[in-house]
């Protein structure tokens, strides 16, 4: 069982200024402030030819990546205990603003969580296969997201959990954009694209992206407790491209986002 306590404290996790504005390629980042949040970025390729001109060689290319986020027999106690004395305060904030983000492109995965026991995941695959010749080939690739509470409880006193993103964030980004914010307790969130492409005369692409959300004998109390969640401004005005967004505040979210794509085509 893992438990934690906050109480007399803010947590701020923040990403502001100009921070990766024009950037470009693969960009992963993380940012917490509190205890036990989990945070990952991931980038899974395959690339294969086959040149094989005389025929009858089969090759392939795979890219598969599994997320799975757990939470069992947690208690987070956030603000003060006993739970029904208000002594203390806690303000959890996570913040994406000003011009963050602003006009990158590419793989870019951020994650900004403020609390306790959050998990948050941006994940890649592609496989890409070509063949000049004739021959049988494939190209597969796969994500899957497993997000799993059990036994848990939460208890908030005089609580204030704010998740924002605002500015011009994003504005004009392009590529495979993910970004989670949180502020609370045990909120799980994730973004994935599986992507499968293959050029070949005789081809076959498979691409999936299969997602699990469960949630069972979970309790819990709030007193005195606010939670506010918010996109706003011109955050990802002009954006192009698979952009998942998870924004929470509060205790025990589940989010994820996933694309999967799979093309075939003749080769030339």
């Amino acid at each position: 069982m893992a438990a934690s306590l906050q109480a007399y404290m803010s947590n701020y996790a923040r990403l502001s200024g100009d921070a990766f504005q024009g950037a470009k390629g693969n960009i992963g980042v993380n940012v917490a402030s509190g205890i036990n949040n989990q945070q990952d970025n991931n980038l899974s390729v395959a690339n294969a030819n086959n040149d094989d001109n005389e025929g009858g060689t089969a090759f392939g290319a795979t890219a598969n990546v599994s997320i799975g986020q757990s939470l069992q027999g947690t208690l987070p106690v956030q603000g003060g205990i006993p739970f029904y004395i208000s002594f203390g305060g806690l303000n959890n904030h996570a913040e994406m603003g000003s011009t963050t983000l602003e006009g990158a492109s590419g793989n870019i995965g951020a994650n900004i969580a403020a609390g306790a026991l959050n998990q948050q995941d941006n994940t890649t695959a592609i496989a890409t296969y070509t063949d000049t010749a004739n021959n049988p080939d494939f190209a597969s690739a796969g994500f899957g997201v497993d997000q799993t509470n059990q036994w848990s409880a939460m208890l908030d006193n005089n609580v204030t959990d704010t998740s924002v993103i605002n500015g011009s964030v994003g504005e004009g980004a392009s590529g495979n954009i993910g970004v989670n914010m949180a502020a609370g307790a045990e909120n799980q969130q994730a973004n994935g694209l599986a992507l499968a492409r293959v050029a070949s005369n005789y081809a076959m692409g498979s691409a999936t992206a299969p997602v699990m959300q469960s949630v069972a004998y979970e309790g819990g109390a709030t007193s005195c407790s606010s939670y506010n969640a918010g996109l706003e401004g011109a955050s990802f005005e002009g954006a192009t491209g698979n952009i998942g967004v998870n924004v929470a505040a509060g205790n025990g979210n589940q989010q994820a986002n996933v694309l999967a794509i799979a093309s075939a085509s003749a080769q030339k």
